[in-house]
């Protein structure tokens, strides 16, 4: 019995020898294979995360160093040389601004605008309608309300953008304000080309029906030269003199009955007329406007009357 029991033994143990026998070079040369590609993939993957996150921190310095853009309102993430931009900027030009250094940094293959704007662009404006102006609305006065009521908010945003962009007003504090269309312009600009700038820019905008001009010249106007110049052909827009024009509505205004007495002064150039002075109510400023506005001759009333008590002697 006991040859038996020992045969089984020794076959146990040959048995679990074998199945603990070392692995050959082959399988050793494998996995060492297999590590080696594991660890050269995540060292690249590792290489790419920290590309991506120092292609982020550049753009992000370049923002913080421009003057223009506000970096604390914009996230950057890149994933691959793609990045994101996401956040707010003041209006478009700034927009652009801010996806052009993006584009412009090395190592960006692709952006991604996600930006909001807070000021829209200006809306484009409307056809010239028997040769005038393009989109242009008087300057003051009363006008029929557009169909659909004007959004002022985006009036408002409208007008400023456009005064951001632009050459001469850029630098001005110019107050917008809208209700119903109608345009109140508040501040101060240097001369009267900014003036003018600032009301065709507000004129020419989509929604506005009227322009409130209350803005002041800060710069004395130049004295008065030998001779004038000669009014540019392309700016003059009739052919009546300055002084005829003028005529015809201090005419007007001192055969008017609600008027008459009152003491207004006229200016004209170039078809635009100026009132200025004071007048004894607000029916009677606007009965003012609109005999100018009526008056052959003249594409804009500028106002600058004043209600209260004083008429001409």
């Amino acid at each position: 019995m006991r040859a038996p029991q020992l045969f089984c033994g020794v076959l146990m143990l040959a048995l679990a020898a074998g199945c603990h026998r070392p692995a050959s070079r082959a399988d050793v040369k494998e996995t060492a294979s297999d590590a080696a590609a594991k660890i050269k993939a995540e060292s690249a993957e590792a290489r790419d995360q920290l590309t991506d996150v120092w292609l982020s921190t550049k753009i992000h310095s370049k923002f913080v160093g421009d003057r223009d853009i506000e970096a604390r309102d914009i996230s950057v993430s890149t994933k691959d040389g793609v990045v994101t931009l996401k956040g707010r900027v003041l209006n478009e030009p700034m927009r652009q601004l801010a996806v052009a250094i993006a584009k412009d940094t090395d190592g960006v293959r692709q952006v991604v605008n996600q930006l909001d704007v807070e000021i829209a662009g200006p809306a484009a404006p409307a056809r010239a309608q028997n040769g005038a102006t393009p989109g242009a609305v008087a300057t003051t006065g009363t006008l029929a309300s557009p169909a659909a009521g004007p959004n002022d908010a985006q009036i408002t945003s409208s007008i400023q953008s456009k005064y951001f962009i632009s050459e001469r007003l850029k630098g001005r504090h110019v107050n917008v304000a809208s209700k119903s269309g109608v345009v109140t312009l508040n501040g101060e600009v240097a001369d009267e080309t900014e003036r003018g700038e600032a009301l065709l820019l507000a004129r020419t905008t989509d929604g506005v029906s009227r322009v409130e001009d209350s803005l002041t010249v800060t710069a004395p106007p130049p004295a008065a030269s030998a001779a004038p110049a000669a009014a540019s052909p392309v700016a003059a827009p009739t052919a009546d003199s300055d002084d005829s024009v003028g005529a015809r509505v201090k005419s007007q205004l001192s055969a008017d009955a609600r008027v008459k007495g009152a003491a207004i002064d006229v200016t004209a150039k170039n078809g635009v007329v100026l009132l200025q002075g004071t007048v004894p109510s607000a029916a009677a400023k606007q009965r003012a406007l609109t005999v100018a506005r009526g008056t052959d001759g003249v594409t804009q009333v500028v106002d600058r009357l004043r209600v209260g008590k004083g008429s001409k002697k």
